[in-house]
């Protein structure tokens, strides 16, 4: 969803129980102890149909919002996320920290 009078976009994520506690200590997603990065899909329908797909079955799964400004997806790859959720963007782990800098607050969705 694009914002059109600030040119923000909103990027949503589910995150674990232990992302979730590390967005309420520190008040960005961090990173992966993997590397590789983070994922944001563009639609909250994408991203509660990742969250409830078979890869985080038995995981309690909480949804996030943030924006940032429409330009800065060009410094991610964008793809659609077949079986995942869909149209998404991923930004490597040496973006992470400028995307935390100039982006929204983090929000938690309440859903049913």
């Amino acid at each position: 969803m694009l914002d059109n009078s600030a040119g923000q976009l909103i990027l949503y994520r589910a995150v674990s129980s232990e992302e979730l506690a590390h967005i309420e200590q520190f008040g960005n997603y961090g990173f992966s102890p993997h590397g590789g990065g983070k994922y944001f899909g563009f639609t909250l329908e994408g991203v509660l149909n990742f969250a409830h797909s078979d890869f985080n079955r038995d995981r309690q799964m909480t949804i996030t919002q943030t924006s940032i400004h429409s330009a800065f997806i060009e410094r991610g790859f964008s793809f659609n996320d077949v079986g995942g959720a869909g149209q998404s963007v991923h930004f490597p782990d040496d973006v992470l920290p400028e995307f935390y800098r100039l982006m929204g607050k983090i929000e938690t969705l309440e859903l049913p």
